[in-house]
């Protein structure tokens, strides 16, 4: 289906803005906000703005599935799975963990699982360098008090806690506007591919870190950026980066 020559212009003319080396990160955020918000209303993907075509009955009605394998021991898987979670549920996509084997099943297009592990990679790498300094910051300088695991499980705890305050707004302002059949087409084929996958399901718990650490990871959680500079072509994705 053809679309509107001058909403792809628009697009692309925000995307370069976001991507100018000249931009500020307000600017170049508050740009890259505005394209996410009209790829979403017209149903596009960034690598579809070149050819004009919307192809949105295949993306959205094609379930795919990808199985990652996460290493590291039992604390550092589970707060891996919960990041992805958090940033699978605000991309239209349906996350499914095994403990036992330490994988995490990830249901959706392949478009938007493609962006589910985009921003995922990204951000876990940025949050791993900040709680090393973080930790490093609250044992040695500060002489804080809690153990460094304790630490270290609420500083992840925080974080995920803050990026999904941050990637919630823009999904629900989505699902409960222009995007509301979207997602709840979308949501109707995850659950039918979940329900034949794994019929049964159970809700995992997470174990409580230290407060303080907590507390360093919200902060963590406000700094992280979404996107990386420079490489906004990719996928899109329902962040904002507020």
């Amino acid at each position: 289906m053809k679309i509107d020559l001058s909403i792809i212009e628009k697009i692309s003319a925000l995307l370069r803005m976001a991507e100018h080396p000249n931009s500020n990160e307000h600017e170049a955020a508050l740009a890259l906000e505005k394209a996410q918000a009209l790829l979403l209303r017209h149903n596009l993907d960034r690598s579809q703005l070149a050819m004009g075509e919307s192809d949105s009955a295949k993306t959205n009605n094609s379930i795919a599935k990808e199985i990652l394998l996460n290493v590291g021991d039992e604390h550092d898987f589970r707060w891996r799975a919960h990041l992805l979670n958090i940033i699978a549920k605000n991309n239209l996509c349906y996350m499914v963990m095994s403990t036992e084997k330490k994988s995490c099943h990830l249901f959706g297009s392949t478009h938007n699982i493609s962006a589910v592990l985009g921003m995922y990679s990204w951000v876990k790498e940025q949050l791993e360098k900040m709680a090393i300094e973080k930790l490093i910051l609250y044992s040695f300088v500060n002489e804080g008090k809690e153990r460094p695991g304790q630490f270290y499980v609420g500083f992840f705890q925080g974080a995920a806690q803050i990026i999904n305050d941050r990637l919630k707004g823009p999904m629900e302002e989505f699902s409960y506007g222009t995007g509301r059949d979207l997602v709840l087409l979308n949501d109707r084929a995850l659950q039918i591919a979940v329900k034949q996958e794994f019929p049964f399901l159970s809700k995992s718990r997470m174990t409580t870190g230290g407060s303080e650490g907590q507390a360093a990871g919200r902060q963590a959680g406000r700094e992280v950026k979404f996107g990386r500079t420079g490489a906004l072509g990719g996928p899109r994705s329902l962040g904002s980066g507020r």
